[in-house]
């Protein structure tokens, strides 16, 4: 039997904890996980979406730990050479 569609229906706060509290931990199958990632593939957010993040982020400021984290991640890295069409793509502009 297939489960009535709640189109239109928002979740409570209440319900959405237990919905969060019921998933976390649960692993995703290798082939759940593929399908994931081909769904996500080539997925360009737009300059509105890109200005509602950079919007969302203004202000924060990352912790001295978090820093030290991030550099130590980093550390022997090559940066590689940027091209600019590379860099133009990302922008969002062609």
């Amino acid at each position: 039997m297939q489960r009535e569609i709640q189109t239109g229906k928002k979740a409570s706060p209440e319900t959405k904890a237990k919905m969060s509290v019921a998933s976390k931990g649960k692993k995703k199958s290798p082939e759940h996980a593929a399908k994931l990632r081909a769904a996500h593939k080539g997925w360009v957010p737009s300059l509105e979406t890109r200005a509602k993040i950079g919007a969302a982020h203004k202000g924060h400021k990352a912790s001295a730990e978090t820093k030290a984290k991030m550099s130590a991640t980093r550390k022997g890295q090559k940066r590689g050479p940027y091209k600019r069409s590379s860099t133009e793509n990302i922008q969002g502009e062609n």
